[in-house]
């Protein structure tokens, strides 16, 4: 999910959609119960304002495998 907040409004895109002119600049490891929140996390941060914030699901590979 792709967030980016212009003039106090957020938008999100369902992506990741990568354009060749993005630089990963750094990263941020939050805990959400589920993608909303983290979505709501990811709008507050700084760097959303002046570029765009990915949100991607992080794996635990502490706890066992879920059952599929």
């Amino acid at each position: 999910m792709t967030i980016r907040v212009r003039d106090g409004k957020m938008s999100a895109t369902d992506g990741p959609y990568l354009e060749t002119k993005e630089m990963l600049a750094g990263f941020l490891v939050v805990e959400a119960r589920d993608l909303n929140e983290a979505v709501r996390v990811g709008a507050g941060i700084p760097l959303a304002k002046l570029g765009t914030v990915e949100v991607r699901p992080f794996v635990d590979f502490s706890k066992p495998r879920p059952e599929l």
